[in-house]
C-alpha cells in the first residue's frame, strides 16, 4: 500500500512538473506593481469581445477533451519510457532489464506516443508497470480506454501487446 501511495505521489509531481514547466517562456510585459498602475494597464488595452462562435469552439474542443476515448479495437501504440529520467531530462528510454529494475524501484514507467505520455493501469486498478517492462525496448500496443485525469493521461487497459 505504501508503494502505490509512493506511485501516486511520484506520479503526481511529475505531471505537475510537465506541466508547469514552461521552457525559457517569459512574460509579455512585467506584473504591475501598485493598483493605480494595473488600472491604467488595463483600461489601455484593446478591449476584444468573445464571439459567440468562439466560444461554442471552446466549449467543444473542452467537451472532446473530456470524453473517454475507446482503444479496446485500434490499440495505442508507442513505446516504454522511464518517466523519472524524463523529468529529470536523461535518456528516457528503456531495455525490458532496465524498465524492470525502475518498476522494482517503484519508479514509474509510461507509455511514450505521439508526443505524449499515458500512465497504464489494469483494469483492476494496479499499475501495470511490470507489464510494461517486459515488453519495453520494441513498440508496445495498448488496448483500453483513455481518460484524462487530473491533466494527466490515464488508460486503463484490458491487454499490453
Amino acid at each position: 500500500m505504501k508503494k502505490l501511495v509512493a506511485l501516486f505521489a511520484i506520479i503526481f509531481i511529475t505531471s505537475f512538473m510537465l506541466e508547469s514547466c514552461g521552457g525559457d517562456k517569459k512574460a509579455d510585459t512585467p506584473e504591475p506593481q501598485t493598483v493605480e498602475e494595473a488600472v491604467t494597464e488595463t483600461t489601455e488595452q484593446e478591449v476584444t469581445e468573445v464571439t459567440e462562435e468562439q466560444v461554442a469552439e471552446e466549449q467543444a474542443v473542452e467537451q472532446k477533451e473530456a470524453e473517454v476515448k475507446d482503444y479496446s479495437k485500434t490499440p495505442l501504440k508507442g513505446k516504454v519510457v522511464s518517466i523519472t529520467k524524463m523529468v529529470a531530462g536523461g535518456n528516457p528510454d528503456l531495455s525490458p532489464v532496465s524498465a524492470s529494475k525502475e518498476v522494482e524501484k517503484g519508479w514509474p514507467v509510461g507509455l511514450l506516443s505521439g508526443g505524449k505520455i499515458f500512465i497504464i493501469y489494469n483494469t483492476d486498478g494496479s499499475f501495470a508497470g511490470k507489464k510494461l517492462a517486459k515488453k519495453a525496448g520494441r513498440e508496445v500496443s495498448v488496448y483500453g480506454k483513455f481518460k484524462k485525469v487530473q491533466g494527466m493521461n490515464v488508460i486503463i487497459s484490458s491487454k499490453i501487446e
